[in-house]
Order: structure tokens, then sequence, then C-alpha cells
């Protein structure tokens, strides 16, 4: 009997598919992203200070809205396996943005870090099921 995981990895007729469809949902989510840290950095400027403790907690947010929307359009590229797919991408999403902050900043992996991680996973897994689950339009 072929499990859940099993059928993601060794599906040689959609295995393109849900590859591609990874690719795609992560760099949707990516763009997500980067388009929520420059309007903060638009507000951010128009307020002329914010608590640090704040910023903090709006940078996790952006990551996990960017993380549910990564995994959302993945799994409806995938019409399939919503809870893996989605975990997939939100992990994928997150090791991304932890390589480039460590790569490009003086950022140190922290107990924040490991939250962020976490948050990242279970707002992937939710897009995914939320996308796997929601109706498909009648053409």
């Amino acid at each position: 009997m072929r499990g859940v995981e099993q059928s993601v990895i060794y599906d040689n007729k959609g295995g393109m598919k849900i590859f591609r469809a990874v690719l795609i949902g992560a760099t949707v989510g990516i763009v997500v992203c980067a388009m929520l840290i420059m309007l903060m950095t638009i507000v951010v400027l128009q307020l002329k200070s914010i608590p640090l403790g704040a910023l903090s907690i709006i940078t996790q947010l952006i990551g996990v809205l960017g993380a549910f929307v990564g995994s959302y359009i993945t799994v409806r590229i995938a019409k399939q396996n919503g809870m893996v797919l989605g975990i997939i991408t939100g992990l994928l999403l997150f090791i991304i943005i932890v390589l480039v902050g460590v790569t490009t900043t003086a950022e140190t992996l922290t107990v924040n870090t490991l939250i962020k991680g976490v948050a990242m996973t279970i707002a992937g897994c939710i897009g995914g099921i939320i996308a796997v689950n929601k109706k498909h339009r009648v053409h």
C-alpha cells in the first residue's frame, strides 16, 4: 500500500507537475513576502519610528502570509495532497528566507527563527488543506 509521502515522491506521471507546482507556489510566496516588505518599509518610513518588537512580529506575519499564499497556489496547481504539499512549500519558503537572511545580513539563527519556521509550516499546511478542499469551477 502506497502512503501519501510515497505517492508524492514516486509518482512518475505527476512528479514533474508536483515539482513545478511547488516551485511556482514558492515563487509566488517569495513575491508576496517581497511586496509586503516593500509596503512595510514605506509605512515605517512614514511613521519615522516603530518599536523593534513590533517589527519582529510584522516580519513573522509576512512570512506566514507568504507561506499560506504560496502553499495555496501550489495545491491549486497540483490538485492533490494538500497537507503534504502545503508543508513542503511552507518549509521551502522558510529555508529560502533563512538562507537569504543568513547570507546577506548578520542574521543569526535564534528561537525566533524556529518559531517562524513552525508558523510558516503550519500556515503552509492550512493553505494546502484549504486549496485542496476548494470546489473547482465548472466551465
